[in-house]
């Protein structure tokens, strides 16, 4: 239950990682493929997890629905700072190394799950979440071919970042049923993360680094074990 209702909060929060997005790649741009369908496919993860909840009432409504308010309310690196820290190949990180985080909390999940339509509820969650890391981290690659430099920095902050905020992280009043979900993610969480987006961006090959991004790159792959 503590797993759920982080993951279907995590969803909920979709408006802070559209407006991620969208500082960059506008939705009335030539992005707007990219940006409306993902928000679109995004946005019907929480439905249905909030419907399985409710009709199966196995969470008080009122209570979900008083936390959602709170946690989008508050929103995901929603501050000036935080956002303004963030450029177009630091957000394509970000996306990729979260939506991968998510795929690893569902696998866990699932490991508890007896009822079959909810097993087939959080496959298909996680199946869109694997694709939708895949296709940042492609976008990842067209980046690391303009600016290699800058893209390798971009995903090591990405996947530092991804170790420090696992997801739910930020849930407020929710120490007791976060310490359930502890186990969840740890460092070999990320490091896993971590090799599978080197093998997919090829990264061992890339060379002709600045000194910032070869130490950048160089940490990447030992978290990969490589």
């Amino acid at each position: 239950k503590a797993a759920m209702i982080t993951n279907l909060l995590t969803e909920d929060n979709l408006p802070s990682y559209h407006r991620i997005l969208a500082k960059y790649f506008p939705a009335f741009s030539d992005w707007r493929q990219l940006v409306g369908v993902w928000t679109a496919e995004d946005n019907r993860h929480a439905v249905v997890l909030r419907d399985y909840l409710v009709v199966r009432r196995a969470i008080d409504p009122v209570d979900a629905e008083e936390r959602r308010r709170v946690h989008v309310t508050a929103g995901y690196r929603q501050n000036e700072a935080q956002v303004d820290e963030l450029k177009p190949l630091d957000v394509l990180a970000l996306m990729a190394v979260h939506e991968a985080q998510s795929v690893k909390f569902i696998e866990k999940m699932q490991a508890s799950v007896a009822d079959d339509i909810l097993s087939q509820i959080l496959h298909k969650v996680a199946g869109d979440d694997e694709v939708s890391s895949r296709t940042f981290v492609n976008l990842l690659g067209a980046g690391l071919v303009a600016d290699q430099d800058t893209a390798v920095i971009a995903l090591d902050k990405a996947l530092a970042r991804g170790l420090d905020e696992p997801i739910g992280f930020d849930v407020v009043d929710f120490d007791e049923q976060r310490a359930l979900i502890a186990d969840y993610q740890d460092e070999a969480t990320i490091d896993a993360i971590a090799a599978s987006i080197v093998d997919q961006l090829k990264l061992e090959s890339v060379d002709g680094l600045n000194d910032e991004a070869a130490a950048a790159k160089a940490r990447i792959l030992a978290r990969a074990g490589r």
